[in-house]
């Protein structure tokens, strides 16, 4: 089971090969404890659907994708999803829809989420 959940970014950055902490730190970690959730996959593909690079960019999330477990969002996670959600002022950028999916998955599935903003919990 996976122990790690990247977000949205965190991806990008490693298909990218922009983030040379994230990639040091990705390489330590066996892909087997790594993971994204549906809705980061979402937003993956969004970014594909709307990028001037659509083909280098679609080759590159289709590699990257061989490799990841994507997680369902589970029923029982729909209640704490709202809550964090609640918390989170209207209008405010403070936590993006997928974050707060990731902390509800970590919640819920006991999962480290990792976030290359984060850098505490990821790149050490």
């Amino acid at each position: 089971m996976p122990r790690y959940m990247l977000d949205t970014d965190t991806c990008s950055h490693i298909m990218k090969g922009s983030h040379d902490a994230v990639l040091k730190r990705l390489q330590k970690t066996p892909v087997s404890d790594v993971c994204i959730s549906v809705i980061t996959k979402s937003e993956l593909l969004f970014g594909v659907e709307v990028s001037p690079r659509r083909q280098q960019d679609e080759a590159a999330l289709t590699a990257f994708l061989r490799y990841i477990e994507v997680l369902d969002f589970p029923d029982e996670a729909s209640p704490h999803y709202a809550k964090i959600r609640a918390w989170n002022p209207v209008g405010s950028d403070l936590l993006r829809r997928s974050e707060i999916a990731r902390a509800v998955s970590e919640r819920t599935r006991f999962l480290s989420c990792l976030s290359w903003k984060w850098r505490n919990s990821f790149v050490r």
